[in-house]
């Protein structure tokens, strides 16, 4: 005569060896998904932006959206000790200062209101990123990456705010010269504190963004 408790007790143990094929689907598509994800190649080039990237004299840098390069700023001293800002070649238009922090076209460079020139946010993520073609567009250009933000709030910390949450969502921005086109994403916006703080009010921020040419 067949045992009815060993039979359950024998079920129970199958139904947690051999798990069921609805159970082995989905996880056999997560790990799929999974293994997608981490093999997203990102386009472009990284662009890293520390305290190595400065010239002693200033902690900014100029951007050049046609070429992705970054130069220091440099601020030269006059005989008679007053300061000036050595100005690069024409296509370094955007001065970015992480620790103000800051990203614009700088006055000299800076174009007409109604400009077909400047930047203009379109959206998150790697995969809007790595496809130009669903790239909209509108004739609203901006100077300046961090503009709707300057009035709200203590400037300095509501503008790093806002860049921090830029570089979690992975923004996006447009950007548009009479020296050729990119595409930036915001990857990270992060504090440097010194003497052993690791929290608190800070100046010293490091800035990478991905950039990409658009031809």
């Amino acid at each position: 005569m067949i045992n009815i408790k060993l039979v359950i007790l024998f079920t129970i143990i199958i139904s947690f060896i051999i798990p069921s094929s609805g159970n082995e689907k989905e996880r056999n598509e997560r790990q799929s998904h999974d293994q997608k994800a981490e093999n997203i190649s990102l386009e472009g080039t990284l662009i890293d932006i520390n305290q190595d990237s400065y010239d002693e004299s200033y902690s900014a840098v100029w951007f050049s959206p046609s070429t992705g390069e970054i130069t220091p700023v440099i601020i030269e001293e006059k005989d008679n000790g007053r300061e000036k800002l050595k100005i690069p070649e024409s296509k370094f238009i955007f001065w970015i200062e992480p620790g103000d922090p800051e990203f614009q076209i700088t006055r000299e460079y800076r174009f007409e209101k109604d400009s077909k020139y400047g930047l203009q946010y379109i959206g998150e993520g790697i995969n809007l990123f790595n496809s130009s073609e669903s790239i909209k567009l509108n004739l609203n250009w901006q100077n300046n990456l961090l503009s709707k933000e300057e009035s709200s709030g203590p400037v300095q910390y509501s503008k790093s705010e806002v860049l921090v949450e830029m570089a979690k969502n992975n923004s996006i921005f447009y950007i548009r010269t009479p020296e050729g086109d990119c595409l930036i994403m915001i990857t990270d916006f992060s504090p440097i504190y010194s003497n052993g703080r690791k929290s608190g009010p800070t100046r010293e921020w490091d800035l990478a963004f991905q950039w990409k040419k658009i031809n």
